[in-house]
């Protein structure tokens, strides 16, 4: 008995030394170019048209610096920061390379305008999730790839008479060991040791790479160094990688808050960079529930073009969250002690209230939570912080939509919610609806373009369905609140993984809309008022 048990542990010893995740990075190399009369290197990036995944083409494949569809409307840049287990980077001199590019990408579009508009920088970083990498031929390296390509051809029609990029479109993987074994069954073993990992990288070195990041945004102009209105950072994170970027910007997210709630009222709450969107985050609740009430401030009132500044997205059919993550907390906190009373804020208004006042202040109420709930289940399915629901439905170009039978009381012509500024249904002003059609038309691209890029589900013509993304806040926030914590449907994010289908890029990119044409905001708020 005991030489069967020594021999089946020494199996899987075996298969975990064969079987162990490479701790080398996927990226190491970087083009240097010696500067002449100089000691020092510029880098220059390696130049790719090839979007597939073959493992045969060498060129690119373990480079560190990337350059797509150069000298055309659609060209972007790709970068890699990679770290180790202990949340240091493997390639620091590479990575403040590439940062030093970016910020030169940066400082040259101040003061250059393209057709008589200021030329702007939208700066995208991704952090991967569980069982993912950098490697070359990894799922979330390529479509990372595709949201930068969809991005610069959004962003830059081709209309343009010089044929220069009005929107330079940056991108950075950040890239860790998803996996420490790769063999399919056993890899589930490793949620606990993952996760983390995916934390200790965000309090350590991913924390120091997103302030320099930051900084890549910022520019001396006018007496001052900061980053301009016309340039956008937005960061992004799945799954373990969510809580990875959450550990480091949580803390960043808080100061902001509370450094700029003086300004609310004038819908100028800072976060960090413009954006930071979670998907799938798989982290306990209980880790946002300061930054939660931080954010309700005794439902202090923000201003009606206050921009989301972090946005959680979680499917409702994400087994592994929403069922296996449970299972795995429970056995990682046994031992700890909770409460069952502990008070959060709620920023409520009845649906009476609503319709005879829709301006109506909410109303700072407290509801009592079991921590032990917040401890084990993640930020999107713990329901008392749920902030919204978001569902697909589909109706013929220029259809108006009908409201949902929850808001059939506030069909008001005032509008009042304004995260989403543009798109609330004017027959029920406290829902949104996010229309592919009138996001094509945003972006002023030709319809052959869009085409091209998008799932022809989202293609705009008479004889086709429209996609409309619906999000109805559940009024337990303020309703400009800069934090939306939404619970998606099966439809719009059919898994775990299922993250990059064409609901979800129109979701993106209609983010990408509110970020970006700041000026269009203020129209739009004229035009309400």
């Amino acid at each position: 008995m005991r030489k069967g048990i020594l021999s089946l542990l020494l199996l899987l010893v075996a298969l975990c030394l064969v079987s162990c995740m490479s701790h080398q990075p996927f990226r190491p190399n970087i083009n240097k170019q010696k500067n002449e009369g100089m000691s020092s290197y510029d880098i220059e990036a390696c130049e790719e048209n090839y979007f597939g995944t073959d493992p045969n083409r060498k060129e690119c494949k373990d480079s560190a610096f990337l350059k797509y569809l150069t000298n055309t409307q659609s060209e972007f840049h790709l970068a890699f920061a990679e770290f180790d287990d202990q949340g240091l980077l493997h390639n620091p001199k590479n990575v403040k390379s590439i940062l030093n590019k970016y910020k030169t990408i940066v400082e040259n579009s101040q003061n250059h305008s393209v057709n008589g508009i200021e030329q702007s920088v939208i700066f995208l970083v991704y952090v991967h999730g569980w069982h993912h990498s950098a490697r070359y031929d990894d799922n979330n390296v390529e479509k990372f790839r595709d949201l930068l390509n969809k991005a610069a051809t959004f962003f830059n029609p081709t209309n343009t008479v010089s044929g220069e990029q009005r929107k330079k479109v940056i991108g950075l993987y950040v890239g860790w060991r998803g996996d420490s074994i790769e063999l399919p069954i056993l890899d589930m073993a490793t949620f606990f040791d993952r996760k983390n990992t995916a934390h200790e990288i965000g309090t350590q070195g991913l924390s120091a790479l997103m302030l320099q990041i930051e900084d890549v945004m910022k520019v001396q102009k006018n007496g001052t160094y900061q980053q301009q209105n016309k340039d956008k950072l937005i960061s992004i994170g799945h799954s373990f990688g969510a809580a990875a970027l959450f550990s480091a910007t949580g803390p960043l997210l808080a100061e902001r808050v509370v450094n700029s709630s003086r300004f609310a009222a004038s819908g100028k709450v800072k976060g960090f960079g413009d954006l930071t969107i979670l998907l799938n985050p798989a982290f306990e609740a209980m880790k946002t529930l300061s930054l939660f009430q931080l954010y309700q401030n005794d439902c202090m009132d923000y201003g009606r073009n206050q921009p989301p500044r972090l946005v959680t997205l979680s499917s409702d059919a994400d087994w592994p969250v929403k069922n296996g993550f449970p299972i795995g907390r429970r056995l990682g906190i046994m031992f700890e002690e909770h409460s069952e009373d502990k008070e959060i804020d709620y920023c409520f208004t009845n649906e009476n209230q609503r319709t005879q006042n829709p301006g109506i202040r909410p109303k700072n109420m407290t509801r009592k939570i079991d921590s032990y709930f917040a401890d084990i289940r993640s930020v999107t399915h713990f329901g008392p912080l749920v902030t919204h629901d978001m569902t697909l439905i589909k109706v013929k170009p220029n259809e108006k939509t009908d409201c949902p039978e929850s808001s059939e009381l506030d069909k008001s012509n005032e509008l009042m919610f304004s995260n989403f500024l543009g798109s609330e249904n004017p027959l029920c002003p406290n829902v949104y609806d996010i229309r592919s059609c009138e996001v094509l038309e945003s972006f002023q691209v030709d319809r052959d373009s869009y085409k091209q890029l998008i799932n022809n589900d989202l293609e705009c013509k008479p004889s086709n369905d429209e996609i409309v993304l619906r999000v109805v806040p559940r009024f337990i926030t303020h309703p400009s609140s800069p934090f939306m914590n939404i619970l998606v449907s099966e439809d719009i994010m059919p898994g775990h993984n299922e993250i990059w289908g064409p609901a979800v890029q129109l979701f993106f990119l209609s983010m990408l809309d509110l970020t970006v044409e700041d000026t269009s905001l203020q129209m739009q708020l004229q035009k309400l008022n």
